[in-house]
């Protein structure tokens, strides 16, 4: 069994990475001269030169002649589209990250790949984005000054001046799309087959009309959906900026007032709301039908204080609340969710008070309010109530307000008529789909995400989808001139006749990305009829689990229910890239971290610029300027697109993946030390192709040679495994743990003092690791591993395919033992050669067998430990190796150790209160051995812990007993624990 020190050395080396300070002694020897001996690591140069190549064709690699391809099928994935005015954030770079990696997995692997990339028309962000250009640009012109088709094509040169940034950030972050395969969701193509999918759903009975509450955002002058309603949580009274607002509008108050009852004005019910303004569209107040204190006031009516011609009725409802506010609500339908569903259930008028801007309207009974902002009624209804001693105060009072998230304006509910998708039916059929498992859905993680999908689709409501928009797909609905606005006057279908007005509202952006499985992959007539389906469903669809209802349902029902099939095979779910501290990154706090700044570099004055201009509070502006010019007092170095993809894909088997820029820059030394290895290699090994790189019996190889094919094949496993099951963090990490861990700092240290140099065997297996090495990296680190791949080994295109490489032998674990064993013993050896040796250094073993095995190793132990000339290495048992005053004992494990006699005398008089606290610290550090590798060793810490939870605890092991070491030296050791 391996020491603890062993197993928890080896999952650390993928946390630990080289500093640029570290050179290896390896890679000073002197050999002759590669095409890489007089370069040096440039990422910016290296990026540059095949990201050109890359930009122009994503085609598969041919296999070897000789190779069959097991599926010919090609993986079709569909890049999300990012919004085409828009930049790319961390958020898109590891989703870059992921879909590149597993495209070019499959393709060193070698089958055919589809990776479709496009834009999205992102209706409400461009469009916002361009009528604020407008106002800065033109004197305050707005859209409606300008007319419907001239601003549209306004938005049209918009999108052409900028729309190619998108792509040009992801080729700097090394994806390798099919670029001849490009769409943008409002080209002809896509726009057609939305107006036809409109048409089929509304035929099916799938899409109706009907009068509802939406999101309403009056500075936008649209409803907006869900997922662009953000939510600030208000812990009491808090003023908040508002567009066109001229002052701070008061939120996070709960006001009471008093309504008086018709047939007793002396008498009154209070009601309690954070929006005292619609009480001029209130149609009643609601109690809870076992309230006392109400239920004799049920079926009277109340007099409104500021409409002297109306009155109200108290009715009763099992949904109030009575222990919230006054235990008694107004009930305004037409402007509150709740309310507008007790409405209906009462019958009660719907009385709508605001414009589309957020203005009060003649609805409201009172003239002077009549255009007045909402937040100004606010405020004149509190005075005027007030003047009739009928305001009874505010108090503080937590909620959650809506905001836009594309103009930052509170969130008003609305009534008015929309176009609605019913989503029942399709939900269902989604779900059958599930029950008969035609389609995974996993996160990167490695956790099932199929329960939350069946939930989303279990409680699925209907789904409104038009948007008071001018820019995006326009409602294919129609109506006769001088018609009304009811369900039965419009006529849906693709193109008008003579006559007809066409609905001014356009489909909501989600309605469009709800099609894309179909028309990114089928951009042609009839797309619906499965004869016609090319592509489809596809391989992968790989986004971020926040959007698993916004996008990934709603495409799963949309597509099922045109073509009868799932879009997509499997449902790969990464989570959201948050900062260090764990925080969502957002403009307004300041923490965004731009992928490009990462790559390209940052200078200190702009990256202290970047947080002084966010909204964080004093003291975490103070914290953040305090961090980065700690980490980074020249600034961030440019890093590199691999080193960005391997930190983002090392991160992918979290839920909650917290990038750290330092473990970008860390990984930009991992990326230098790769090319430092390559360089290596060609000057020790034949340069040719693995292809005429033949491995050699495994009988005929030193047992180090044996062992380092024993952990290629057993990583080449975890490695396909992870591709395989969308764990791509795994992979990732297996690959770099292979490089560094076992082929770099294990193999080639051991094997350059041992026989590298005189065995071609060695030499052979060197190339051929090396070679693998290169392909493990390739999906996570491909521009670094392409240079290296046609530098040293001749490939122009940059690429090793799989089946190019030698089969590997079978993985010997006893192998891989005995030598971590021995290189432990190395390792421990060297320390007592750095220390000074006199006479002996003695491995002390209690297990015979291993005993017998380091008989066998003597001298490599000596000769790559460093031995000093005249020093000898001895094998003994614990029975005949006393240990003698002076000698230090290095302990691996508890029955494996290395003694010898310093030339430096240990001093080891130090007091009996000093030995007594080394002696407290070193038991208390072997209890947390004990406890820490007890718990580790359980089949549900494995199974259920996170990875890099799992690889923090083997950090801490590996620190505790690296400390047990050094106080071993001085011979404290552990208080012996004795087994109850």
């Amino acid at each position: 069994m391996l020491s603890i020190l062993n197993s928890s050395a080896r999952r650390c080396r993928s946390l630990s990475r080289v500093s640029s300070r570290h050179q290896p002694s390896w890679l000073h020897s002197p050999r002759h001269q590669s095409t890489l001996a007089s370069a040096s690591y440039n990422a910016t140069a290296i990026e540059s030169r095949w990201q050109a190549v890359w930009s122009q064709s994503n085609s598969t690699p041919p296999p070897p002649a000789d190779h069959q391809i097991s599926n010919s099928h090609p993986l079709t994935i569909l890049l999300p589209p990012p919004n085409v005015t828009g930049n790319l954030h961390c958020g898109h770079a590891l989703t870059l990250a992921i879909q590149d990696s597993l495209v070019r997995y499959h393709q060193i692997t070698s089958r055919p790949t589809l990776w479709i990339p496009g834009t999205d028309h992102a209706g409400i962000a461009t469009q916002s984005v361009v009528e604020r250009h407008l106002a800065k640009t033109r004197a305050g012109l707005t859209r409606h000054d300008l007319g419907r088709q001239a601003f549209l094509d306004e938005v049209w040169q918009w999108k052409h001046a900028h729309g190619d940034r998108i792509k040009t950030q992801t080729l700097a972050l090394g994806a390798k799309c099919n670029w001849e395969k490009e769409y943008f969701t409002l080209d002809d193509p896509r726009s057609r087959i939305v107006a036809d999918a409109f048409v089929a759903l509304h035929a099916r009975g799938l899409v109706y009309r009907a009068t509802r509450l939406v999101h309403w955002c009056p500075a936008l002058r649209t409803a907006v959906s869900d997922i662009e309603v953000d939510y600030l949580t208000i812990t009491g009274p808090e003023d908040v900026r508002v567009p066109g607002e001229p002052d701070p509008v008061r939120v996070g108050e709960m006001h009471t007032f008093h309504y008086p009852l018709v047939d007793d004005p002396s008498t009154s019910i209070p009601v309690a709301t954070t929006r005292i303004e619609t009480m001029l569209g209130d149609a009643a107040v609601a109690v809870h039908p076992s309230d006392q204190r109400y239920t004799h006031l049920v079926g009277k009516r109340i007099q409104h204080p500021l409409r002297p011609d109306v009155t109200l009725p108290i009715v009763a409802d099992a949904t109030v609340d009575p222990q919230l506010g006054t235990g008694a609500v107004k009930v305004t339908p037409a402007h509150d969710p709740d309310d507008f569903e007790l409405g209906k259930r009462h019958g009660l008028p719907i009385v709508d008070i605001m414009s589309p801007t957020g203005t009060f309207t003649d609805a409201c009974g009172v003239p002077k309010y009549v255009g007045m902002s909402r937040f100004a009624v606010r405020r004149d209804v509190i005075r005027a109530l007030s003047a009739r001693g009928l305001y009874a105060g505010a108090k503080p009072h937590a909620m959650r307000l809506g905001v836009c998230s594309r103009s930052g304006d509170i969130i008003e509910p609305r009534v008015m008529p929309q176009w609605y998708v019913r989503c029942g039916p399709m939900a269902d059929k989604v779900l059958a789909q599930l029950d008969r498992g035609n389609m995974q859905v996993v996160s990167t993680s490695g956790d099932s995400m199929e329960g939350e999908l069946r939930a989303w689709l279990d409680r699925m409501q209907d789904w409104c989808v038009s948007r008071q928009l001018w820019w995006g797909h326009r409602v294919p609905a129609w109506r006769p001139e001088g018609a009304g606005e009811g369900e039965a006057d419009w006529v849906v279908r693709a193109q008008g006749k003579h006559g007809w007005v066409q609905d001014d509202d356009v489909l909501d952006t989600w309605f469009s990305s709800a099609l894309l499985p179909l028309s990114a992959t089928n951009p042609q007539v009839d797309v619906f009829a499965p004869r016609n389906l090319v592509n489809y469903p596809t391989s992968i669809l790989e986004t971020g689990s926040d959007i698993l209802f916004f996008w990934v349902a709603r495409m799963a029902m949309v597509c099922t229910e045109l073509t009868g099939q799932v879009p997509f095979h499997k449902v790969l779910l990464h989570g959201m890239v948050r900062d260090a501290q764990g925080r969502k990154m957002s403009k307004s706090l300041g923490n965004v971290i731009d992928p490009l700044h990462v790559i390209r570099g940052r200078s200190l004055p702009d990256m202290v610029s970047d947080i002084q201009a966010g909204n964080l509070p004093a003291h975490e502006i103070d914290r953040s300027l305090k961090q980065i010019k700690r980490q980074f007092p020249n600034g961030l170095p440019s890093c590199g697109a691999d080193a960005l993809r391997l930190t983002l894909l090392e991160l992918a088997s979290s839920r909650q993946i917290n990038l750290d820029v330092t473990k970008v820059v860390a990984n930009h030394h991992f990326a230098n030390k790769l090319f430092n290895v390559a360089k290596f290699v060609s000057a020790h090994v034949p340069t040719s192709p693995a292809t005429s790189t033949r491995l050699p019996a495994p009988n005929t190889l030193a047992s180090p040679d044996q062992w380092l094919l024993s952990r290629l094949h057993s990583t080449l496993a975890t490695w396909h495994a992870g591709y395989t099951s969308g764990a791509v963090g795994r992979s990732t990490q297996a690959a770099t743990q292979f490089l560094l861990g076992d082929l770099s700092d294990t193999y080639i240290e051991f094997a350059k003092r041992a026989h590298l140099q005189s065995d071609p065997n060695a030499k052979r297996v060197l190339s051929v690791a090396m070679q693998y090495a290169l392909v493990m990296l390739y999906p996570c680190m491909p521009h670094v591993t392409s240079e290296v791949v046609s530098s040293v080994f001749g490939k122009q295109d940059g690429v090793l395919q799989l089946a190019e490489l030698p089969k590997l032998p079978e993985a010997e674990g006893d192998m891989e033992l005995v030598f971590e064993q021995v290189w432990a013993v190395v390792k421990a050896v060297r320390k007592t050669s750095a220390a000074g040796v006199k006479g002996e250094v003695c491995v002390v073993a209690g297990d015979a067998q291993v005993r017998s095995e380091m008989e066998k190793w003597v001298s490599e132990i000596a000769k790559v430990g460093r031995v000093p000339k005249g020093a000898v290495i001895r094998i003994a048992d614990p029975a005949g190796a006393a240990f003698e005053s002076g000698q230090v004992a290095l302990v691996i494990r508890p029955d494996l150790k290395v003694v010898y006699t310093p030339k430096v005398k240990v001093d080891t008089a130090a007091s009996r209160e000093d030995v007594a606290k080394l002696q407290k610290e070193a038991d208390r550090l072997a209890a947390n051995v004990r406890k820490l590798e007890g718990m580790m060793s359980s089949d549900k810490y494995k199974a259920s812990v996170p990875e890099t939870v799992q690889m923090r605890d083997a950090k801490k092991v590996a620190s505790f007993l690296e400390r047990l070491g050094e106080l071993n030296r001085v011979g404290v050791v552990p208080t012996p624990v004795v087994d109850e």
